[in-house]
């Protein structure tokens, strides 16, 4: 597995990378510039009428993202929110207000925490050149961006490779403050559009109940233009 060539890190931590990807893609790993994802969660509202949240997530490098959030009873919209980090700027908006801007130090940590968290979850970014890993134990491994970044997702595997978890310190919108962030794949593994992603993702706050999303779509490198990521 070649491409590993490009991380930093102890040999075992590259190992127990290299495994994980071979678990999840086999020998053709897709390498990821740019990630699109499709979310939903289905409930049931008021009157046992059909709630469904969906959810768009959109990611460049691992730098940019942007979560697109929709709630709907029926048919009919009941709210709408977006939070979007364009790189330098954290922007957070709810229904058709006008976009706030969070730029706290404290807050920017966390967001920029967050999208390397998540672009964990699909592991092929941890393979690139400067990437730091480290390992913990003989299932567990750290993941730096680069040598001096502040950002690190721990990555917690099962014992026949597969992702157990990952999670990192981020920043709670709801919480307005910093808080543990785990992230689990859940119901095992299906393709869609060519790309091996979980059925679900499983989101678990620190002291928070677990919110469950399943993987409706996902698309490998679309283009997504970086003006996408910044709506102040």
């Amino acid at each position: 597995m070649t491409f590993l060539s490009l991380a930093k890190g102890d040999p075992t931590a590259r190992q127990l990378l290299g495994n994980a990807i071979k678990a999840r893609y086999g020998v053709r790993p897709i390498m990821l510039s740019s990630l699109l994802l499709e979310l939903e969660i289905k409930s049931r509202g008021r009157f046992g009428l059909p709630l469904t949240r969906t959810v768009q997530a959109r990611y460049v490098d691992t730098t940019h993202r942007r979560w697109d959030e929709t709630e709907k009873l029926l048919r009919f919209v009941r709210s709408k929110m977006t939070e979007s980090y364009d790189g330098g700027t954290f922007y957070w908006r709810k229904g058709d207000a006008a976009a706030e801007v969070i730029n706290t130090p404290e807050a920017l940590r966390g967001i920029r925490n967050q999208v390397w968290l998540e672009m964990a979850l699909f592991l092929t970014p941890l393979t690139e050149e400067g990437v730091v890993l480290k390992s913990l134990d003989a299932t567990t491994l750290q993941a730096n961006p680069a040598a001096n970044a502040s950002e690190q997702a721990t990555l917690y595997l099962n014992v026949d490779h597969t992702l157990k978890y990952v999670q990192a310190d981020c920043f709670s919108l709801s919480r307005q403050a910093p808080a543990k962030l785990m992230i689990r794949p859940a119901d095992g593994l299906r393709a869609l559009n060519g790309f091996t992603v979980p059925v679900k993702l499983v989101y678990e706050w620190d002291g928070e109940p677990a919110v469950s999303y399943t993987v409706i779509n996902a698309e490998a490198d679309p283009k997504i233009p970086l003006t996408e990521f910044s709506i102040g």
